[in-house]
């Protein structure tokens, strides 16, 4: 079966450096982590691209997403929800509350 263009593009680019890299990072996150590690020690060039990203934007990530959704239902204040089934405000201006 032949490759569809996404396909193809997508294994090209899971083979650049870039990619190279948080595989690393994310390979390296897993090993300490199974063994029961409370810290890890991580690649750096992976996170040095992405640091501000997590720091100003959170609710990139599911789990986080999830916290902050689940604080939003316990506050009484489901219109807040981020991601899937959230409504969107229009008072968002794509900065969420972070």
């Amino acid at each position: 079966m032949e490759s569809t263009p996404y396909e193809t593009l997508m294994a090209a680019f899971l083979d650049t450096p870039d990619m190279a890299d948080w595989e690393e990072f994310v390979a390296a996150a897993r090993r300490q982590l199974e063994t029961g590690a409370d810290s890890v020690i991580l690649p750096a060039a992976f996170l040095r691209r992405v640091i501000d990203d997590i720091a100003t934007s959170p609710l990139m990530f599911a789990a986080v997403q999830g916290d902050w959704n689940r604080h939003c239902e316990a506050q009484g204040q489901p219109e807040f929800k981020e991601g899937s089934g959230a409504e969107v405000r229009d008072d968002d201006n794509g900065e969420g509350p972070f």
